[in-house]
């Protein structure tokens, strides 16, 4: 689609990269703007997001890189080019979460309290990493002959050209966004921390579950029908309804 901005000699500035970049703002910028009311100070959501990130992009990697293997089997500096795409997002979100959890329990934060302003910023972020996906041509839709099809033309992309595509990743992306608004309302009126997380794994994975139909890249080994991603989404899905109910009494 457009994978590439611009190439300047040894420098080139991808749209994936930028993309992913800019949903990192945003998400922190949103994170901080709701800090205050759970009494969590700026610099614990700096120091929060970034053993997240950190995380969380090594997480996503690996889990690409073994559903991906003969990709990289040949040429191992591969693995490392994390800005040509190629972040699987369940791996990253398992890495990140482990990670905030262990943070928390360090600084002595309420956890449920930083999961429900990491929840919002997680699905707004996600929003332009599909954006980003989407111009990169990686996590491609199945052919499909409707009016808003895509065709990739660009020898870049990793999305195969020539062939009319569901831009899957527009999908998603405009279904994260959703999940955004929701879930920035409900921690607004919500007053049981926890329950903002548990609404967003429900959601994401409701999500992801559907979305997965009309994927077309390669999803790993299916298991009674399911992909691997679909399979991680009931997980994720009974996760989010435990937490939502058990969290329900406390204020």
């Amino acid at each position: 689609m457009f994978p590439t901005i611009f190439e300047f000699g040894p420098v080139t500035l991808r749209t994936y990269g930028l993309l992913v970049a800019a949903g990192l703002f945003f998400g922190l910028r949103y994170m901080l703007s709701r800090a205050n009311r759970f009494s969590i100070t700026k610099d614990s959501v700096y120091d929060a997001v970034l053993f997240a990130v950190l995380f969380g992009i090594i997480g996503a990697r690996l889990n690409y890189v073994v559903v991906e293997w003969d990709l990289y089997a040949g040429n191992l500096i591969d693995i490392f080019k994390v800005w040509q795409g190629g972040l699987v997002y369940y791996g990253g979100f398992v890495f990140a979460a482990g990670a905030i959890f262990v943070f928390a329990a360090r600084r002595k934060i309420n956890i449920w309290k930083l999961t429900d302003i990491f929840a919002p910023a997680v699905a707004l972020g996600h929003v332009f990493g599909r954006l980003g996906c989407f111009f990169a041509g990686c996590c491609y839709g199945r052919e499909c002959h409707l009016p808003w099809a895509v065709e990739y033309t660009s020898s870049a992309a990793l999305a195969p050209t020539g062939i009319s595509l569901h831009p899957v990743q527009l999908y998603e992306a405009a279904g994260n966004f959703v999940i955004f608004l929701f879930l920035d309302g409900f921690l607004r009126r919500n007053n049981r921390p926890g329950r903002v997380l548990a609404m967003y794994l429900a959601l994401y994975s409701a999500l992801r579950f559907a979305v997965e139909f009309f994927r077309g890249d390669e999803r790993g080994s299916y298991i009674l029908g399911l992909s691997p991603a679909q399979s991680l989404s009931l997980l994720s899905l009974l996760a989010g309804l435990i937490i939502f109910f058990t969290r329900k009494n406390e204020r």
